[in-house]
């Protein structure tokens, strides 16, 4: 039932309804006048809280981007292992990949040159880089600066579980299940096998 009178955040509600539209039905389901019909909001009103619908897919990706970085924050901690500091955020990425298939393809469907369109996304994806290699090095990225492979340890980190991630949510590799413990334990050994790497990029430190 379509009307135009809506109570509480429509912004918040727009964005909470389309990220249950695309994970359940895919990014093609997710339109502004299917969102106006979910929530109960005349078509026209939409256009005071977003331009159009890349602007609402560059808010779904931003938060994507947020709700992992917070995932990954719950269980990061260094103390005293790095190592199974960075294996157990590993877990958390490549689940959260996993649960949030559409969002994770639409979050890493943007291109740097979006980001003068989209600051809040850009920053976003900013923040999330920024935390890894303050976790890394003990300095967050530098963007003004430096470039992301200066920072050797949260590159190679990023890129390998992205890798991953993508191999597993496109089904490009044969798994011994597809339930999360069979995940958890890919993404263990894949670790265990980059170690070496990773306290050879950590002592390197950022790049001058």
């Amino acid at each position: 039932m379509s009307t135009s009178y809506h109570k509480g955040n429509v912004r918040a509600d727009m964005v909470r309804e389309g990220l249950r539209i695309l994970a359940e039905e895919g990014l093609e389901a997710v339109t502004l006048r299917r969102l106006a019909r979910e929530i109960g909001i005349a078509p026209s009103s939409i256009y005071n809280h977003f331009a159009n619908r890349r602007a609402l897919l560059a808010t779904l990706a931003q938060e994507g981007f947020k709700q992992l970085l917070a995932r990954q924050q719950e269980v990061f901690d260094p103390e005293p292992d790095f190592i199974e500091a960075m294996k157990a955020a590993a877990r958390e990425y490549l689940l959260f990949a996993n649960r949030n298939q559409h969002l994770y393809r639409l979050m890493f469907s943007w291109q740097m040159g979006d980001a003068k369109d989209f600051p809040d996304l850009a920053r976003a994806g900013y923040n999330f880089i920024s935390e890894s290699a303050q976790w890394w090095y003990g300095e967050p990225y530098d963007a003004t600066s430096k470039f992301i492979a200066d920072y050797p340890g949260p590159l190679m980190a990023w890129a390998a579980i992205h890798g991953l991630a993508m191999l597993v949510i496109q089904q490009n590799v044969a798994l011994e299940g597809r339930d999360e413990a069979a995940l958890t334990k890919l993404v263990d050994d894949f670790q265990d096998s980059l170690t070496p790497a990773f306290d050879a990029a950590r002592k390197q430190g950022v790049r001058k």
